[in-house]
C-alpha cells in the first residue's frame, strides 16, 4: 500500500506517519509512507494510480490542500482522500464532496480517532496488502497474502509459491495454515496443501488450474465440498465486484 502524508506541519505529519505504522503493523498490513511539507514537492513526484491512500492537509502555505486534491483528482479518481485540518466550516464539506473526499480528520486528533477513520476507510486497501511472516535461513521474510499461488507440506518444511518465487520455511503445517484459512480466498485441496482461489483460472478434471498454468489435484473423497466451496467463493466475489 503506497501513502502520501502532505503537511507542512512537519510534527503533524510525523505524528501521522507513526500513527499510520502503528496501525499497519496491527493489522500485518504492507505500506510504505512517504512525507511531503508541501503541495509543490508532491506535486512534482506524483504518479496518477501509484498512491492508495493520500492524507492532504487543507490549511498550508502556497497551495492549499483544497487545490491540491482538485490537481489529484484531475489525474487519480481512485485514490483515497482523506483531509486534516484544524477547523470545523462546512465550506470544507462542499469542497470535500466535490473531489470525493472520504473523511476528515480534526486536529488535534489521538489514535482512536484516526483508526475509526482507517476503519472507515482503509479497509478495502488493508486487505489487498495483508501479509504473513515465515522464518526462512534466519531470516523473517514477508509475504503479501495476494502474492501467494498455493503452498505445500513435505518433511516438515512449508512451501510457499508466491507470483515472484518459492519461499522455503520450517514449521508444523497446522501452525502455518492458521496464518491463511481464516481468509476466505484459501481452501485445502488435498492433505497439507493450500490454494488462493483468486489464482485459480478454471477447475478440469478434478484439478485447479491456476493462473501461471500449473495444476493442482483435488482430494477425490473431498471433491464435491471443495467444488461447491470453489463455485460459492467465484459467486460471492462476483457480487462484490457488482457493489
Amino acid at each position: 500500500m503506497n501513502i502520501a502524508i502532505i503537511d507542512d506541519l512537519k510534527e503533524d505529519g510525523l505524528l501521522l506517519c507513526a500513527y499510520l505504522k502503528q496501525y499497519c503493523d496491527e493489522n500485518k498490513t504492507l505500506a510504505n509512507i512517504k512525507n511531503f511539507e508541501r503541495a509543490s514537492d508532491f506535486l512534482a513526484c506524483f504518479i496518477p494510480q501509484v498512491y492508495d491512500l493520500i492524507f492532504v492537509d487543507i490549511y498550508m502555505e502556497g497551495m492549499n490542500g483544497i487545490e491540491l486534491a482538485q490537481k489529484i483528482r484531475e489525474a487519480d479518481k481512485d485514490c483515497i482522500l482523506i483531509f486534516s485540518t484544524t477547523s470545523t466550516e462546512h465550506t470544507h464539506a462542499l469542497a470535500g464532496y466535490k473531489v470525493r473526499a472520504a473523511d476528515y480528520l480534526i486536529k488535534p486528533y489521538d489514535y482512536n480517532t484516526f483508526f475509526e477513520t482507517m476503519q472507515h476507510c482503509g479497509a478495502s486497501i488493508l486487505e489487498k496488502n495483508h501479509f504473513i511472516e515465515v522464518k526462512q535461513s534466519r531470516r523473517i521474510i514477508k509475504i503479501l497474502i495476494r502474492s501467494i499461488l498455493y503452498t505445500d507440506y513435505s518433511n516438515h518444511y512449508i512451501y510457499i509459491y508466491t507470483k515472484t518465487g518459492t519461499v522455503k520455511t520450517y514449521m508444523p503445517f497446522k501452525a502455518f495454515s492458521e496464518m491463511l484459512l481464516p481468509y476466505s480466498n484459501f481452501i485445502c485441496c488435498y492433505r497439507n496443501c493450500m490454494v488462493n482461489l483468486d489464482e485459480v483460472d478454471f477447475m478440469e478434471n478434478r484439478d485447479f488450474i491456476m493462473s501461471n498454468g500449473e495444476r493442482i489435484a483435488i482430494s477425490k473423497s473431498a471433491y464435491k465440498e471443495i467444488a461447491a466451496n470453489y463455485r460459492n467463493y467465484q459467486f460471492e466475489k462476483i457480487n462484490r465486484l457488482k457493489r
